[in-house]
């Protein structure tokens, strides 16, 4: 089961962040791997992968010595698997002082694990936009991030990370805020 945790996936993201930091396109090339789409196919054996510029570009036969040519990086797909990057659809990862090290920790974890997009349903704004700055900049390895900022809760917050509510016009206030500082939705 572990070897659909890929060096592969991880691979992928690192010439991503290196296509972030140059100006000049950067290739990666999986040879021989056996890609599973997540679409119910079967599995497709032996296929080779070029990415650029952190896309997939083409998918074929290993057979035919398809990106062998290619400058760039090369990585030996034998034996491993390519799946689709997955997401994680309800995450914290600033929430107070609930979550240390989230940083060094728990966003190199995400890649690690094949989760290449998380969506942060409550957190502080400004230091998963800080984060977000970075990974895009090749500066930081993480997941893209859809994130809500703090969480909206009643009158008296049971979270760290939330913005009490006792009106209508509280609510109004917060949700204009949240929307003018950059929260992506609201939660």
């Amino acid at each position: 089961m572990k070897r659909l945790i890929l060096l592969a996936l991880a691979l992928a993201v690192l010439c991503t962040i290196g296509c972030a930091q140059s100006s000049s396109p950067s290739v990666l090339v999986i040879h021989d791997v056996t890609v599973i789409d997540a679409t119910g196919a079967p599995a497709q054996a032996h296929r080779t992968v070029i990415v650029r510029d952190g896309k997939i570009e083409e998918i074929g036969s290993s057979g035919g010595g398809m990106g062998g040519k290619l400058p760039g990086v090369h990585v030996d797909g034998s034996g491993k698997f390519l799946i689709p990057g997955l997401w994680d659809m309800h995450v914290h990862m600033v929430f107070g002082d609930w979550f240390p090290r989230g940083k060094e920790v728990t966003l190199p974890l995400f890649i690690a694990n094949g989760v290449t997009g998380v969506r942060d349903m409550g957190g502080e704004l400004e230091v998963l936009q800080q984060w977000r700055k970075e990974i895009a900049a090749g500066t930081l390895i993480g997941p893209r991030m859809v994130i809500s900022g703090p969480m909206l809760d009643g009158p008296q917050p049971r979270f760290p990370s939330s913005i009490a509510i006792k009106t209508p016009e509280d609510g109004r206030r917060a949700v204009d805020d949240l929307k003018r500082r950059g929260a992506d939705f609201i939660k």
